[in-house]
């Protein structure tokens, strides 16, 4: 539990730090000044946002080190996610659990 909360305060740090810069639109008949805007890239509301939010960085680092163990560590990663998404909502997948 420590290790997921100190993961959570790590990924929110570096969010944060990390963020998105924005530039300002540069006129042909003056010199316009650059505004850097930072947004962060997620934001986390409440205790239930952080934690789904580190559990999904736990999970993906896991799945990520067992995708690259694939032949050639060739997948459709397009593909693997509107699967993944398809499970996760409970719709109907192109195939059955029994099948894979």
């Amino acid at each position: 539990m420590k290790k997921i909360l100190i993961i959570m305060l790590a990924l929110t740090t570096v969010l944060t730090v990390g963020a998105k810069e924005k530039k300002a639109k540069r006129t042909s008949k003056s010199k316009a000044k650059v505004e850097v805007v930072a947004e962060p890239l997620v934001t986390l509301n409440n205790d239930v946002d952080s934690m789904s939010y580190a559990l999904a960085v736990n999970i993906g680092s896991d799945l990520l080190r067992n995708l690259q163990t694939l032949p050639n560590g060739e997948y459709n990663l397009e593909l693997f996610l509107k699967a993944f998404n398809t499970v996760l909502k409970g719709d109907s997948a192109l195939f059955s659990v029994e099948d894979v």
